[in-house]
């Protein structure tokens, strides 16, 4: 019996990690010889979701008690989001850890170099919740989604983008949904005022589940986003068998080939070979 302790150290509560982490509480939960504890004494592992959701004195511990320590790893933390402490952080850990995961090939070619080497697991989605049922899309819907504000989710493209194809077709609308400022929602998110009945805003999604409505109610997913290394978005819009337009930075060809297996099924299973 492998004994999981994930941790978790951050007040949040949306975001890739804590999708992740909700996933892979479910996911796991089909292996009889995996358990997650709620101590770092009672664990085997300590699994550490991401870097930087994470205290140093915990990892420490963790440490001292002679735990094995697996770092998840999707992208360069930055400094100035984080107090100045990502990438000491991340090194930290890393220099720590028994076993590194990449959440995809291009992440780890990015930074093996500064924490070393590596196993690549994509992300997965769960499908008990995004799917093809019961969906309804509006015709010509296009839906853009971001959970924080990082200037990597890149709106101002998908503004761009969305003003050139409604002047070719004014029967198009635009759904934005997350994280934006009270300004940019005050004023229409800077679309001219003519299009402004083409635009709308639902705010941020709490749960799985607003999300999938969001998506199967969308004909194609607007993923603009610049060097993401494992999108969730992405993800849940091609288990909702959305249109997806993306560029081609970062993990995102890794997400669009035809064979990828999206499943929280088939995520687990890799996780659980590392685990057991």
């Amino acid at each position: 019996m492998a004994k999981i302790f994930l941790a978790n150290d951050s007040k949040q509560s949306l975001g890739g990690g804590w999708s992740f982490l909700r996933n892979f509480r479910k996911g796991l939960s089909v292996y009889p010889d995996i358990s997650i504890v709620e101590t770092i004494e009672e664990c085997d592992v300590y699994f550490i979701p991401a870097s930087t959701m994470v205290l140093k004195e915990n990892v420490d511990k963790a440490k001292e008690l002679g735990k094995k320590i697996i770092l998840r790893v999707d992208n360069i933390p930055k400094d100035s989001r984080n107090r100045g402490t990502g990438w000491s952080r991340l090194r930290k850990y890393a220099s720590m850890a028994d076993k590194i995961i990449y959440q995809s090939q291009w992440a780890r070619d990015l930074l093996k170099e500064f924490i070393g080497d590596g196993t690549v697991i994509l992300n997965g989605a769960d499908t008990d919740i995004f799917n093809k049922e019961n969906k309804n899309p509006i015709p010509n819907l296009y839906l853009y989604s971001r959970y924080n504000r990082d200037e990597s989710k890149n709106f101002i493209e998908a503004y761009y983008f969305f003003i050139g194809i409604w002047l070719k077709d004014k029967t198009v609308k635009l759904r934005i949904i997350g994280n934006f400022s009270d300004e940019m929602i005050q004023y229409h998110f800077d679309f001219p005022e003519e299009m402004r009945d083409s635009i709308s805003y639902g705010g941020i999604m709490e749960t799985p589940e607003q999300m999938a409505k969001e998506l199967k109610q969308a004909e194609t997913f607007l993923a603009p986003y610049m060097q993401d290394a494992c999108s969730n978005s992405i993800i849940e819009a091609r288990a909702c068998d959305l249109n997806i337009i993306a560029n081609t930075t970062g993990g995102m060809p890794e997400l669009l080939k035809k064979d990828f297996d999206y499943s929280l099924k088939r995520m687990c299973r890799e996780y659980y070979v590392i685990l057991s």
